[in-house]
C-alpha cells in the first residue's frame, strides 16, 4: 500500500496529524514573537529605535537604538527608558538606565583602541557597566546589585498582572 492510499484509508488520523502540525507551527510562531500575555498584542516594532528620557522618566522620546547613555538631548542629560503598558492604559516608564562613569571611560578607550574583540567588550559593558533607577532617579544602583532586580521588575498592574514592555 502506498503512502497516499494509507492516508486516504485513515482520514481521521490524517487530519489529526495535519492539524497537530499546523497547531505546533502556530504556537512556535506566537512564542517566538515574544508574547508574554495573550491579552496583549504588541504593536509594530520600529527597527533601530529605543526609548530615552531627559527628565528622569516623567516623559520619554525615541531615538536611534544603541546610543551610549547618558547623552545630551535638548541641553539635558538623556538616559535609556524601559517603557511598559498595563492593559489599555497609557505607556509609562518602568525604569531608567545609564552607563556608570567608569564604564563610559572604558567605552571611549575601547572605541579609540579598536581591539579585535570590540563587540564582545562592548556587550560585556552593556551588562556589567550599567546602573538603573526607578523613574525620578533618586537612587541609582548597579545592575549587579540585588536592588536592581526589584527596580527592573517594577510594580504590577492594578489588575495584578505584569506590565508588558513596549517597543518604539
Amino acid at each position: 500500500m502506498s503512502l497516499r492510499e494509507g492516508l486516504n484509508a485513515r482520514p481521521v488520523l490524517t487530519y489529526s496529524v495535519a492539524g497537530g502540525i499546523i497547531l505546533a507551527a502556530a504556537l512556535i510562531t506566537i512564542f517566538e514573537s515574544g508574547f508574554r500575555d495573550n491579552s496583549q498584542i504588541p504593536g509594530p516594532i520600529s527597527e533601530g529605535k529605543s526609548f530615552y528620557t531627559d527628565d528622569l522618566g516623567k516623559t520619554f522620546f525615541t531615538d536611534a537604538a544603541g546610543l551610549v547613555v547618558p547623552f545630551e538631548h535638548d541641553g539635558k542629560q538623556a538616559v535609556a527608558a524601559v517603557v511598559v503598558r498595563c492593559g489599555d492604559g497609557p505607556p509609562e516608564v518602568q525604569y531608567i538606565a545609564r552607563y556608570r562613569r567608569d564604564a563610559l571611560a572604558e567605552i571611549e578607550k575601547l572605541k579609540a583602541e579598536k581591539p579585535p574583540n570590540l563587540e564582545g567588550q562592548l556587550s560585556r559593558l552593556s551588562q556589567e557597566g550599567m546602573e538603573v533607577a526607578s523613574p525620578g532617579g533618586q537612587r541609582w544602583v548597579t545592575t549587579a546589585s540585588p536592588a536592581a532586580s526589584t527596580i527592573m521588575a517594577g510594580k504590577k498592574c492594578p489588575d495584578g498582572k505584569v506590565p508588558i514592555e513596549i517597543m518604539p
